[in-house]
């Protein structure tokens, strides 16, 4: 995962109590927790920094270091869409398309865990802007299963280029670059 600005690990205890925030930067530096989950904007996800698993004690999530989270998938298409146009672009107008839909399809997902987080990010200079996370369970019977992001998003302020950084248990499955430039208006006048 990239190391996103605006986001910071909590390690957690073996009685899944805090130890300790952290940027996510400096993920590397300590090594004396098994537990932990991810806080953006104050709130805490059990998103994998690595392809870490997630354990459930309950109704809570963690992420386990040091245990693998699995999962195997032949191919994946997706496509970039906004509330204008349903055609895949890589350039949007600011202001304009305020809604940038990600469609994401697995062609076959041949192995996994029963639990996968899903998380998908917007994202500039690693500040994530709008992000979006959820707990899935895979259906392996069912073949080009669909995933439907839509991020809503005041696109007003938005120029130059911008990430979406898709992750599913910790792998990075694709990372894409969208432009956002100013939209001209011309008038003409009747002769």
């Amino acid at each position: 995962m990239k190391n996103y600005n605006n986001m910071s690990i909590v390690l957690l205890n073996n009685n899944l109590k805090i130890q300790k925030q952290i940027p996510l930067i400096e993920k590397m530096n300590y090594t004396d927790y098994n537990y932990y989950v991810l806080n953006f904007k104050n709130k805490n996800f059990p998103i994998p920094f690595d392809n870490h698993k997630i354990d459930m004690f309950g109704k809570v999530a963690v992420c386990n270091k040091n245990r693998k989270s699995i999962f195997e998938y032949s191919e994946v298409i997706y496509k970039i869409s906004s509330n204008i146009s349903q055609n895949n672009k890589t350039v949007f107008f600011s202001g304009v398309e305020n809604e940038i839909i990600l469609s994401i399809k697995f062609n076959t997902i041949k192995k996994s865990d029963d639990i996968l987080p899903v998380f998908c990010v917007l994202s500039k200079n690693n500040s994530i802007y709008n992000g979006y996370f959820n707990l899935i369970s895979p259906d392996f019977n069912k073949r080009n299963k669909e995933l439907l992001f839509i991020f809503k998003q005041n696109t007003e302020n938005f120029i130059g280029f911008y990430d979406i950084d898709f992750y599913v248990a910790g792998y990075e499955i694709f990372s894409s670059s969208i432009e956002f430039k100013k939209h001209t208006y011309s008038f003409h006048k009747g002769v």
